[in-house]
């Protein structure tokens, strides 16, 4: 809170020196930390290590790095470096960290980046996506966002196209079909539910 993050990269150390052990609150206050700090790097680094520690992701983990992207605002190079970090992870953290991206876009209602996020994804068959990519004047993007934050996201981007394999889990499927139901759009729905089923995946309680 007081912003000191220089002290950030010494905490585990510190627990581990006093024979203490971190809990989920600890390591959920680091990762916000490191990421308002813009260094995505030492986030990931305490997302693997939360789950060497025995805490898997949560939604509450999920709710903490949304809340500390967003307090960065709308900036693109923060969301780019979230991409150039995802190969560097694991299957789960990046479709974690990929979901976090997405709902900071929908919330944004930011199209563009919704497109690329679903692109990635590999869900751009489908008829949201369409859609999506139809429905560009409720973008929130910047017109002059042929800036080099942007041509730096469209480079990160087709780099990921070819070097990961991101899937989309129970929470991405959720949030689509949240924001196809707000749009009224049955068809959009209906497809993602027969995608979510041929895929393996499971309704939890939020759908």
């Amino acid at each position: 809170e007081t912003r000191n993050f220089a002290r950030l990269d010494g905490i585990l150390e510190k627990f581990s020196d006093d024979g203490f052990s971190p809990d989920r609150r600890t390591f959920h206050i680091l990762i916000g930390g490191h990421i308002r700090n813009h260094n995505l790097p030492a986030a990931m680094q305490i997302l693997r290590t939360m789950q060497d520690a025995g805490y898997p992701l949560s939604p509450t983990t999920h709710a903490v790095v949304v809340a500390a992207y967003r307090s960065l605002g709308p900036d693109p190079l923060v969301r780019t470096h979230a991409l150039q970090a995802l190969p560097h992870t694991d299957g789960k953290t990046q479709s974690f960290v990929l979901n976090s991206i997405l709902q900071l876009c929908i919330d944004a209602h930011d199209t563009e980046w919704l497109s690329l996020v679903l692109q990635i994804f590999r869900l751009d068959h489908l008829d949201i996506f369409r859609i999506i990519k139809l429905d560009t004047a409720v973008s929130c993007r910047d017109d002059d966002d042929n800036s080099e934050a942007h041509i730096r996201a469209s480079s990160s981007f087709h780099l990921l196209r070819s070097s990961v394999n991101v899937v989309p889990d129970v929470v991405t499927y959720t949030m689509l079909l949240h924001l196809a139901a707000q749009r009224r759009d049955v068809s959009s729905a209906i497809g993602l539910l027969v995608h979510m089923q041929g895929a393996g995946v499971t309704p939890n309680s939020s759908l």
